[in-house]
């Protein structure tokens, strides 16, 4: 070996050597002193960030020792396939070390930084490379592919805010995904033209042919592999960029506070799995908006459910479709126990509904006849709190109404309470009680008015609700023919089966809506019913004209829970299913009196509607409603005017599956619908903010949580 051959060796591996301590020792020292962020990283996350930092650092110094051989080494400028070598070898030997280092991390580190456009890009780069270290050919060639190396550091800075919890709408962010595309489009693809004419230049001179078979295909083959990369990586940066700087448009100054999701979010403890995808344990997310910029925080509910399903290691408190059976270990006493508890079931706390507010708490819920608070800021869970001390409901809506005061109301089913089952419509007052002891929480539900009582049509099987809908002077409430089935819910336990198997539709009985006076507490005395139907979510209810009309989503069967088992989303998680029952948007009117008319008149004289009410025999009302549209759920108004007319509704397109791939907003005048949809994003359902004094009812900024939360004034969307 020549001395020179040696020289370039020793610089090899001396930059495999420095590039491990970099990796090992310096990035995570400096990286404890500089960013107090790294120490909170997972030790995944941790791998990558030194990954990053030690490519940061190649990037520059290759790019300038680069950038120096283009500008000021002739040789090489004035014969790019023979000319003098030397720096060019230096710059090349420095890179193969980095590279071979980068290599064996990857490979060591696979579960944190495996990547296989990485290994091939580098096992690309070190095949050419041979060529230019072991005979010096193609030098200008070779240094040209480094001034790539510049678009690197604002690659990995993109990973650093990322990872660090920045805002992609901050301006950190957004000034770094601007240089990101704009650095990499230049020494990326920009050049492209300059190093293809300079090859063709070459092509086909004497020089050209002095080179080896070998060479000639290193040469080409890897130009054109790494280019196709680049061009696919150009990609998805000029798309990265577009989403910052159209989020950055869509997120005005004046929208500040914090919004507040709530979800099912662990599915699996130790072995054990929940069935249903409604069973999991709730994870809670907070959005909060400041001066354009958004900050995400979640944190798991830490309600009794989690502590004693974390304690075992296993599910060791039942959900609705998920039954809890003690660990096989156990002995004869603690599963008698187990199976008395069943029989007369405490519910579970594990509130993955909805976010609720009484008072001046904030509460997540689901449909039992507990909630647990939590700190709307920290996310952190705080007190448990029993609906059946302070009033006597085994159940409750997770969807209450708020009027301009801030009352809440809200329904709950009370379970043969004094031999008597019936719904419960109560009032939370937005004032809460003072407390001289500070530190004493009391729930704004100590000071709960019972608003009106609505006896169920039987006593052991109470309808099942999830919404209910509410004007300036009414409460409307649909009585629905899917039952909670209360004897099989004593025993299900015991037959083996969960909770969910004891709903029962009942598809030969109407649904009967009642209509509450909210003033007075009673039930008008006209008695209205539909037909078979299921309703789970209420759009709004307004007055007009002696009439209530109120909007529903609804389904001609209960199919839809039954979709939602995880067994079924995992074998079709396209939710892609012939049994599914596509909803309907329904409108329906109902005269608040049917005085003085005759046996089959239609008491409903508005003309912007084709719903009917026809009176029968029996001097009950049969409603027929109008069908808005069909395919569309978890709809969503301007809260503003709820209790009032409205025109626009907001929710999601589920017309092909119980799936939602777009949202949607419907305008209820012209029976028209737009969309706004993106590939691999799977929106939630929207939220709508207001805009200050906005003029219209549609003047809003649509909000939902779809792959990141997306924020976008209607004009962006085109509705």
């Amino acid at each position: 070996m020549d001395p020179f051959s040696q020289l370039i060796f020793t610089i090899s591996v001396t930059s495999f050597l420095t590039f491990q301590w970099l990796f090992h020792k310096v990035s995570p020292w400096m990286s404890t002193r500089i960013s107090p962020g790294f120490l909170s990283l997972s030790d995944k996350q941790k791998v990558e960030w030194n990954s990053r930092t030690v490519s940061t650092f190649h990037a520059l110094l290759v790019g300038i020792f680069c950038l120096h051989i283009l500008l000021f080494d002739d040789a090489v400028n004035e014969d790019p396939v023979w000319g003098d070598p030397t720096l060019v070898k230096t710059n090349v030997a420095i890179t193969t070390g980095y590279l071979i280092s980068d290599l064996l991390l990857i490979f060591y580190y696979w579960k944190a930084i495996g990547d296989k456009f990485f290994v091939v890009h580098h096992l690309a780069a070190l095949y050419a490379y041979y060529y230019v270290l072991g005979q010096g050919m193609l030098p200008y060639f070779a240094n040209f592919r480094l001034l790539a190396e510049f678009s690197t550091p604002c690659v990995n800075q993109r990973w650093f805010f990322e990872v660090l919890g920045y805002p992609k709408s901050s301006r950190p962010n957004m000034a770094n995904g601007v240089a990101m595309a704009v650095v990499f489009f230049m020494v990326r693809i920009a050049v492209m033209p300059v190093y293809y004419s300079r090859m063709y230049a070459v092509y086909g001179t004497e020089a050209f042919y002095l080179v080896p078979w070998g060479g000639r295909v290193a040469w080409i083959c890897s130009s054109i592999c790494l280019d196709i990369m680049n061009i696919m990586w150009m990609h998805k940066i000029a798309r990265g960029c577009y989403r910052v700087l159209r989020s950055a448009r869509n997120i005005p100054n004046w929208l500040q506070g914090t919004l507040l999701r709530n979800g099912p979010g662990i599915f699996s403890v130790g072995e054990t799995s929940y069935n249903h995808w409604f069973d999991g344990m709730s994870i809670i997310n907070s959005f909060s908006f400041k001066d354009g910029e958004v900050t995400h925080r979640s944190r798991f509910l830490r309600s009794d459910t989690f502590k004693a399903n974390m304690s075992e290691n296993r599910i060791v408190v039942s959900e609705m479709g998920t039954m809890a059976y003690p660990d096989p270990s156990k002995n004869f006493i603690f599963k008698a126990i187990t199976f008395l508890n069943h029989t007369v079931p405490d519910f579970t706390d594990n509130g993955a509904s909805n976010i609720i507010k009484y008072g001046d708490d904030y509460y997540a819920t689901s449909e039992t006849n507990y909630i647990r608070k939590i700190d709307p800021v920290t996310l952190e869970t705080q007190d448990k709190v029993d609906y059946m001390k302070y009033l006597p409901v085994n159940l409750a809506s997770s969807h209450p109404h708020y009027d301009k005061e801030g009352n809440a109301y809200n329904i709950g089913t009370s379970i043969a309470d004094k031999a008597k089952t019936k719904y419960m419509l109560f009032k939370v007052p937005a004032v809460a009680e003072k407390v001289s002891d500070k530190s004493k929480f009391v729930p704004a539900l100590k000071n709960v008015e019972v608003a009106c009582t609505v006896p169920c049509r039987s006593l052991l099987t109470p309808s099942y609700y999830h919404s209910f809908g509410m004007t300036d002077n009414y409460f409307i409430f649909m009585e629905q023919p899917l039952k909670l089935d209360i004897l099989k819910m004593a025993t299900a336990y015991m037959r083996g089966v969960n909770w969910a198997t004891c709903l029962k539709f009942c598809p030969e009985e109407n649904t009967l809506i009642h209509l509450i006076d909210r003033k007075t507490g009673k039930l008008v005395e006209t008695k209205y019913h539909t037909e078979t139907m299921i309703v789970y979510h209420h759009v709004n209810a307004f007055e007009d004209d002696g009439h209530v009309v109120f909007d529903v989503i609804a389904y001609k069967d209960n199919s839809l829970y039954e979709m939602f088992y995880l067994s079924k989303l995992k074998e079709n998680p396209e939710f892609h299913d012939d049994a599914y029952c596509k909803p309907s948007y329904r409108r329906f009117a109902i005269p608040v009196s049917d005085k003085g008319i005759a046996v089959g008149e239609d008491l409903v004289k508005l003309k912007y509607t084709t719903a009917s009410a026809v009176k029968e025999k029996e001097g009950k009302l049969m409603c027929q409603s109008e069908v808005l549209c069909q395919g569309f759920e978890l709809p969503r108004i301007n809260y503003d005017i709820n209790g009032k007319k409205h025109r626009f509704v907001y929710g999601n397109c589920v017309e092909e599956s119980a799936l939602s791939k777009q949202i949607a907003k419907f305008d209820t005048e012209t029976k028209t619908m737009v969309y706004w949809t993106e590939d691999n994003c799977w929106p939630s359902e929207p939220v709508f903010i207001p805009r200050p004094n906005g003029e219209s009812e549609d003047d809003v900024d649509t909000s939902y949580f779809v792959t990141s939360l997306m924020a976008y004034d209607e004009s962006a969307l085109g509705i």
